[in-house]
């Protein structure tokens, strides 16, 4: 149980890293593209205004339309589908952002962060067989990367131990589109078996 947790909580430090690098990239540009349209400090809401999360979604939502438009026009624009795979991470649509990815993967394929980005949706999806190709592809591109090749070697000894799942379905996640924890006292493991030995 320690083993699958272990590897589960780095498969999450991935996604993270990536999701706020996304994150960081979007807050920049919304800087610099609207930075005039600030409240002053202390101003109150207007009744019936859209709250920041509201306008973030939504603005995020228009952008995921946005990239699908131009990727129906240009089906190998590489900016529309980067910004439709970084568009959909953040809105929590980690399914609808492989599509793109793997697009991504396929015209750059030394990209290593869209192996990333891959891998850590796949482990978080608890598809660990499919997170193995990036991440083979990943070290290929930075042998030099321990902690990815300690990463592969925990997901290869957890599939080893016949601890997979035919049919793999997405873990339960929060709205930050991160699983939550997995314990026999929530109801979320995803190995009952596993919550019989605690």
């Amino acid at each position: 149980m320690s083993n699958k947790r272990s590897l589960l909580q780095r498969a999450i430090l991935i996604l993270s890293g990536f999701a706020f690098l996304g994150t960081t990239v979007f807050f920049a540009a919304s800087t610099f593209m609207g930075g005039n349209s600030q409240t002053a400090p202390g101003a109150a809401p207007v009744a019936g205004a859209p709250q920041n999360g509201e306008v973030n979604s939504a603005a995020l939502e228009n952008q995921e339309q946005g990239y699908a438009d131009v990727l129906e026009r240009e089906p190998d624009n590489l900016t529309a589908l980067e910004g439709l795979a970084r568009t959909r991470i953040e809105l929590g649509k980690l399914e609808a952002a492989l599509d793109p990815l793997q697009k991504l993967s396929k015209q750059d394929p030394e990209n290593q962060g869209v192996l990333q980005a891959i891998a850590a949706i796949q482990i978080q999806r608890q598809d660990f067989a499919a997170a193995l190709e990036p991440l083979n592809r990943w070290i290929e591109l930075d042998p030099e990367n321990e902690e990815i090749q300690q990463l592969r070697t925990q997901l290869e000894q957890y599939l080893e131990s016949g601890a997979t799942k035919s049919s793999p379905s997405p873990a339960p996640t929060d709205s930050s589109g991160i699983a939550p924890e997995a314990s026999p006292e929530s109801g979320t493991d995803p190995d009952p078996a596993t919550s019989a030995e605690e």
